[in-house]
């Protein structure tokens, strides 16, 4: 005779154990409050049994694991069984997903555009000099500095325009 043993809160299968003899009545046996004699099902990797009363459930269990939250990005630990929430995923799995992807994208985008703004500013600040001092940058074409750096700001702008930015 075996009896399967469950948390009393959670109710997740602990262990398989023996039930002992009663001291004080032959032929009868002492059961743990919080056990039964149905057998728990096998389980795969991240599952637990859970006994609702009359059988097993099997739940996913991914207690211990890092979770993101798709919406903000933030992430955290898992600390109960069950399913994830519909805006969550287990983050070792949004590493290899098209979100993440699309995540990298963005990012790789964003970056594209503060360096590009930040070069237009420095730009800016020797163009405020060019206006104050105007001289002459290539004596053959004539082109004064403030030309010069108009010009590059213009390339700059259309940078920014080529990867979707819009002031």
């Amino acid at each position: 005779m075996k009896r399967f043993v469950y948390d009393k809160v959670t109710k997740e299968f602990i262990k398989e154990i023996q039930p002992q003899k009663n001291p004080l009545k032959s032929g009868e046996y002492l059961f743990p409050a919080c056990s039964t004699d149905v057998l728990p099902p096998p389980l795969k990797d991240n599952e637990a049994a859970v006994f609702n009363g009359q059988f097993w459930n099997i739940l996913p269990d991914y207690r211990g694991k890092l979770k993101i939250n798709l919406d903000t990005l933030e992430t955290s630990v898992v600390s109960d069984l069950g399913n994830l929430g519909k805006d969550e995923m287990l983050y070792s799995d949004y590493l290899l997903s098209d979100e993440y992807e699309n995540y990298l994208i963005e990012q790789e985008k964003k970056d594209k555009i503060n360096a590009l703004l930040e070069q237009i500013k420095t730009l800016d600040e020797k163009r405020i000099r060019a206006v104050c001092e105007p001289s002459v940058k290539d004596e053959i074409t004539g082109q004064t500095w403030l030309d010069y750096y108009n010009s590059q700001i213009n390339v700059l702008r259309q940078k920014l325009s080529e990867v979707g930015y819009v002031a």
